[in-house]
């Protein structure tokens, strides 16, 4: 049996690997830029990592670790006229094997993919939905590339007193769509200088990853294992970018039935409304002084366990009658 929690942190660990990965951030969280860097630190040996960055006025990403730039390549999304240009210099950059040696394959990241909603149209609410499948389509083209060994993309929901925003909800159900593994960020917490626990609900899709896999490797065939979810506690050492410890969160949270049922147990009964199922003592002792027919005859001793059947064949008999004893005189 897997344990998502341990599944959750082979995967930001680099033990297990993940297609696409879909990092969301509520609007008053900010897991994702913690998040992404422990994983380039377990795994940096292993790929090459492309850092897509978003730096539009008013969206300006946080500051790289210092160990980013000596390895990685960072792209400015903000450098190129539009987001297609960027996907575009992306999906040609990933097209071929990394030169650096030994790393045959790319770590693609999205640090944040609020500004490349920017060149959605206008403010319709139709065109920015076109605009969201499409960038969809691309990100999900990239993950299948064949030296594309993942792809990460960070993304921020907005809500207000009614839930998340339209275009938050659109991007995330249409993202949610075409990636293998989801990480929708809650709290964060900063214990300390170094310390922070971040709450998030995971799910990760193995089917779908075995299926982009087979796409990549002809001879690899996809294999149907179901998914598996859970709401989790990560906690995150930001000095030295490792991953602590991933364990689920248990929640003490009542249900709708739960909450309903201890409120009618709490009401006063009125004795006219109710009926009683237990027995007073009288009752169960006159109960105990009936004796039932099957008891009599058990307890009645040696009986006549022999009887005589009589049957008289004759040419009529059906054998294959629904009911064959019915010519029985006994």
């Amino acid at each position: 049996m897997t344990v998502p929690s341990a599944y959750l942190l082979d995967l930001l660990t680099g033990k297990k690997r993940s297609s696409f990965i879909l990092l969301a951030d509520s609007d008053t969280c900010y897991a994702t830029s913690c998040l992404w860097p422990c994983l380039y630190k377990a795994t940096c040996d292993m790929y090459k990592y492309l850092i897509v960055r978003s730096e539009a006025v008013g969206l300006q990403s946080p500051s790289l670790p210092s160990i980013l730039e000596q390895s990685a390549k960072v792209v400015n999304s903000g450098t190129f006229p539009n987001a297609s240009a960027c996907l575009d210099a992306v999906q040609v950059e990933v097209s071929k094997p990394p030169d650096a040696g030994g790393k045959h394959c790319w770590v693609v990241v999205f640090d944040n993919l609020d500004n490349f909603l920017l060149d959605g149209g206008d403010d319709s609410s139709c065109q920015l939905r076109e605009w969201i499948y499409q960038l969809a389509a691309r990100l999900a083209l990239i993950s299948t590339t064949r030296y594309v060994a993942s792809l990460l993309c960070g993304i921020k929901l907005y809500s207000d007193s009614f839930g998340l925003t339209a275009g938050s909800e659109c991007l995330l159900d249409v993202l949610k769509s075409v990636s293998t593994t989801f990480l929708g960020f809650q709290t964060s917490i900063r214990e300390n200088d170094r310390i922070r626990l971040l709450s998030a609900d995971f799910w990760h899709r193995r089917t779908k990853d075995a299926v982009l896999k087979s796409v990549k490797q002809s001879s690899a065939l996809p294999t149907n294992k179901p998914a598996i979810s859970d709401r989790c506690e990560i906690c995150l050492d930001l000095e030295s970018l490792a991953v602590l410890h991933c364990k689920p969160t248990v929640t003490t949270k009542l249900s709708e039935e739960d909450g309903l049922r201890q409120g009618l147990e709490s009401q006063a009964v009125h004795p006219t409304s109710t009926f009683r199922l237990s027995l007073t003592p009288a009752e169960v002792a006159d109960r105990k002084k009936v004796v039932l027919p099957f008891m009599a005859n058990a307890n009645a001793g040696s009986s006549n366990d022999e009887c005589k059947i009589d049957y008289d064949p004759d040419v009529y008999d059906d054998f294959d009658d629904e009911d064959p004893d019915d010519d029985l005189d006994i």
